[in-house]
């Protein structure tokens, strides 16, 4: 997972270091891809881990046009939340793993502090126009659609108070 492993590319290093994490890619190399793809009929699924991913990602799809209807954010997990004007307006769909958050707790504490209620928002997506897929990164996490769906309306383990209860969503909105 990107967060255990620091990999997703954040705005701010992780606490103690000077480290914003991984970048395996360039704006660029989408640039040249993501045109390319539309060209030829081809819906995106871009991982974008971090919140810095993610706003690099919207800027620099935000240049060309609009990828095609049904492209996907993968593990919409860390955003910016000032980027969410964009992400909707490029008409990209938010994928989020729900029980990722519940299994991550601890270290989005330890890693992510101060920059939880910016995880897994799931009420900023929905409130910003967003669509929102569910998944459960199986095998990561189990294949339980109930228990994605549990984390959605709770934003906690059972009998745990909720993480950032603000970003909670209904069982109707689900």
């Amino acid at each position: 997972m990107a967060l255990g492993s620091q990999t997703a590319h954040c705005h701010e290093p992780y606490p103690g270091t000077d480290d914003y994490s991984v970048l395996p890619y360039q704006p660029k190399t989408l640039v040249e891809m993501a045109p390319r793809g539309r060209e030829n009929g081809f819906k995106l699924a871009i991982h974008a881990f971090g919140d810095e991913a993610n706003s690099l990602t919207f800027k620099t799809l935000a240049e060309g046009p609009n990828p095609l209807p049904g492209s996907i954010i993968e593990h919409a997990q860390l955003l910016d939340l000032a980027d969410l004007p964009l992400f909707e307006k490029l008409g990209l769909i938010a994928s989020v793993q729900p029980q990722n958050m519940v299994d991550d707790r601890e270290t989005c504490a330890k890693f992510w502090r101060g920059r939880e209620h910016r995880t897994w928002a799931f009420r900023s997506i929905i409130d910003g126009g967003i669509p929102m897929k569910l998944g459960s990164d199986c095998p990561v996490a189990p294949r339980e659609p109930w228990d994605a769906l549990a984390v959605c309306i709770t934003r906690a383990p059972v009998g745990e108070s909720p993480m950032c209860a603000e970003q909670v969503i209904d069982l109707e909105t689900v």
